[in-house]
This record gives structure tokens, C-alpha cells and sequence, in this order.
């Protein structure tokens, strides 16, 4: 009777053994031999209970080379900047770090604004198409807004211009007065007609673009007006000479005289295929039988451009100058003391 009751036991016991989990391997894997469980995709742990995670490449990370195929910056849990919640399968990421699996770092931020709400958060991919390291869809600066700089985008940029005392090209030329930039723009084809606009890149990064310009009727006057008529007081002055606006092509030089728009400037850009549509800004016809790309070649531009012309300092949080004694104007380029 003793016998028969221990081969009872044992086989409830032997009945009762199952994989762990509330239910089998928690509903989430199947039981298999000696009551392990195998689980499902996305389920991990004995009893197949805890979420994983996304995995990214690592930020760090060093190659095990005992393992083919294993290189630097291979894939891990939460990138291994993030700790796993293993209740909803999602990163909880370290600071500094963000995206699905914390793939990302993340840009600095200012009264919880990202780029202090002066800049766009982009890939260095995004910034620049040609960077292609591992980290190259991963780390994250700010592209700050025109009349913004620095880090995190909190700084006021203060205007530039050129330092009033230096006259001369030093270091490289120390007897070589310094040369205002030019630009010599050529415009060729036949029986040319219609209009073209200009795109000027001012100090603060910003791309502004003039209005229409006639092709029949181009004058220094015409081609000075559209530039100085630019917003934000882009170009305060400047001087153009037409040497050619023959019908069959449109020669003229624009040079940066104004202390305001010295150094090595931002080429100029000319369009001319022309933009008729409701909302073109500006709205131009284009040039017609234009021959190629119009040329465009710079040459001088000696003088400095320097944050405050060198002779202030910039005060970051309102973007004006603070001129020394002796300088004044919106870069400090004009001195009242000569000695």
C-alpha cells in the first residue's frame, strides 16, 4: 500500500512540473524539453515575462575580436546609453541621449527649448552628406538660425565688419593696401530677355534675394538699387560698374565697399530660370536664349571682417556691439579718435 501511494506522489509531482510563468513561459514562448522555455521574438527572460528592448549601435564600444564579424560600435540594448523597462520594452535614456533604441544623442537644450528654440537638431549626415563614420546618423548638433550662433544656439551674433586702423594687407603684405572685394558676373546667350534676380548670402548666414532685374534694361543704378534694397539691411552700400548689356550678354562687377559688407564675401548667385507660380517669391519671368550658366569670378576682399571689426565686444545676449573708446557704429568700424 506504501508503494503505492509513493508512485502516486511521484506521478502528481511528475504531472505538476511545467515551464515558469503564470501561464506557459507567461503565454509568450513555447515549454520544451526539461520545462524551458524558447521565446518569442521581443520576449526574453526564464519564463519569457521581460520585454527587449530596440538595440542601435553602441556609442561605446571596442571590437571583440575573438568573435568574426563583431566590429566596433556593434549593436546594443538601448544603444548602451539607456536602461531597458522591461514591463514596456522601451529605452529609458540616459541624458543627452534620445530616439527609438536612444540611437541618437540629443542637442543641448534652454528653458526646455532644444537649440534654445533658435535652431533646428539635425544628424551630421544632415549637415553634411559628405561625413560618412559610424556616428554619422547618430550625433546631433544644432543648426542655429540666422542672427544665432554658438553650441546650443543661445548666443546673439554681433554684426562684422572692418577693423578702421589696419590699412595695409599684413601680415602676408605689409606694404599691399587692402582691396575691397569684387565680383564680376557674366551672363551670355542671344537676344536676351526677361528678368533674373540675385541671391546675396549676408553676415548673419541668411540667403536674401533681390527683385527682379530687366535684362533690357540693366544699369548700375538698377543692378545698385536691387542689392541695397535687400532686407535686414544686408547691403548698406555698394558700387556697380555695367561694362556690357549688349543683348547677347550682361557684364557687370559689384564691389563690396561698405564697411559692413567687407573681407571675403559670399559669392553672388544669379537666377534666371525664372519663377510664374501663385506664391513665387519674388515672382520673375526668367531670362529667355540665356547660353550656359552664368560666370562668376571674385578677386580681392584683403580687408578683415571680424565680429565687432575687432576693435568692441560682442554682447551675446542682445547681439550689439560694445565699441572700445574711440570706435563707434553698429561693428565699432568707424573710429572718432585719430591721433
Amino acid at each position: 500500500m506504501l508503494k503505492q501511494i509513493l508512485v502516486l506522489a511521484l506521478c502528481l509531482g511528475f504531472a505538476a512540473a511545467k515551464c515558469p510563468g503564470a501561464t506557459s513561459c507567461s503565454g509568450h514562448g513555447k515549454c520544451g524539453l526539461d520545462d524551458t522555455c524558447s521565446c518569442y521574438p521581443n520576449y526574453t527572460g526564464g519564463d519569457c515575462a521581460d520585454r527587449v528592448c530596440p538595440y542601435s549601435r553602441a556609442f561605446g564600444d571596442i571590437a571583440d575580436t575573438t568573435i568574426s564579424g563583431r566590429t566596433p560600435h556593434y549593436y546594443a540594448e538601448c544603444g548602451g546609453k539607456g536602461k531597458c523597462d522591461r514591463k514596456t520594452g522601451q529605452c529609458e535614456c540616459y541624458v543627452g541621449y534620445t530616439g527609438k533604441g536612444c540611437k541618437r544623442s540629443s542637442c543641448p537644450t534652454s528653458n526646455g527649448l532644444t537649440c534654445s528654440g533658435h535652431g533646428v537638431c539635425k544628424t551630421l549626415a544632415a549637415v553634411n552628406s559628405g561625413y560618412t563614420e559610424w556616428d554619422a546618423e547618430k550625433t546631433q548638433v544644432c543648426v542655429c538660425d540666422a542672427g544665432y550662433e554658438g553650441y546650443g544656439c543661445g548666443e546673439r551674433s554681433c554684426r562684422l565688419g572692418d577693423d578702421p586702423v589696419s590699412l595695409f594687407d599684413t601680415p602676408v603684405n605689409p606694404t599691399t593696401p587692402q582691396a575691397d572685394q569684387e565680383i564680376q558676373v557674366q551672363i551670355g546667350g542671344t537676344s536676351l530677355a526677361g528678368q533674373f534676380t540675385l541671391t546675396y548670402t549676408d553676415w548673419r548666414g541668411s540667403s536674401v534675394t533681390t527683385w527682379p532685374i530687366d535684362a533690357g534694361s540693366v544699369s548700375e543704378i538698377a543692378i545698385k538699387q536691387a542689392l541695397q534694397g535687400l532686407p535686414n539691411n544686408a547691403i548698406p552700400s555698394v558700387d556697380v560698374t555695367v561694362a556690357s548689356d549688349s543683348g547677347t550678354s550682361i557684364d557687370f562687377t559689384i564691389t563690396f565697399s561698405n564697411p559692413m559688407n567687407t573681407g571675403s564675401q559670399n559669392t553672388i548667385v544669379v537666377n534666371h530660370g525664372g519663377c510664374v507660380l501663385f506664391g513665387c517669391q519674388p515672382y520673375y519671368s526668367g531670362l529667355t536664349t540665356v547660353s550656359g550658366n552664368p560666370t562668376i569670378s571674385s578677386s580681392g576682399g584683403t580687408k578683415e571682417f571680424e565680429t565687432c571689426a575687432g576693435r568692441g565686444r560682442c554682447d551675446t545676449e542682445t547681439g550689439l556691439c560694445n565699441c572700445f573708446n574711440g570706435y563707434t557704429g553698429p561693428s565699432c568700424s568707424t573710429q572718432t579718435v585719430h591721433i
